[in-house]
């Protein structure tokens, strides 16, 4: 199971560019096969413990998945997918849902700062 962060991604309040690109690998280094599975990128406020990416929100959490047998996947930002709340450190998880219905989480940290010209 994933559970080590994969790294800390900086990013600017209302920023949706560019696509994130994940490349998942275990803990030994071993590729993640994506073949047939779905994958979600989450964000969490850290104050209300709630997505701020949530789907029923009308918005998308689902990456794309580029390179199957290679780890890769993409996350395309929602208009707004930066304008969280606050500035600061979000927790988030990548979620891998696959076909034999067992599941797989990865850990990663979204630092959003304010940008000098608004």
């Amino acid at each position: 199971m994933g559970t080590t962060p994969i790294k800390v991604i900086q990013t600017y309040k209302g920023d949706t560019a560019p696509d994130l690109t994940f490349n998942i690998t275990r803990e030994d280094n071993s590729i993640v096969n994506l073949t047939g599975a779905t994958v979600a990128f989450i964000i969490q406020d850290p104050l209300t413990k709630l997505s701020t990416n949530d789907p029923s929100g009308g918005k998308t959490n689902l990456c794309t998945v580029t390179n199957p047998t290679g780890g890769v996947c993409v996350y395309t930002w929602n208009v707004g997918g930066t304008d969280t709340p606050d500035t600061g450190f979000y927790p988030c998880d990548i979620v891998i849902n696959y076909p034999n219905n067992t599941v797989e989480h990865y850990s990663l940290t979204l630092s959003v700062a304010n940008t000098l010209v608004s």
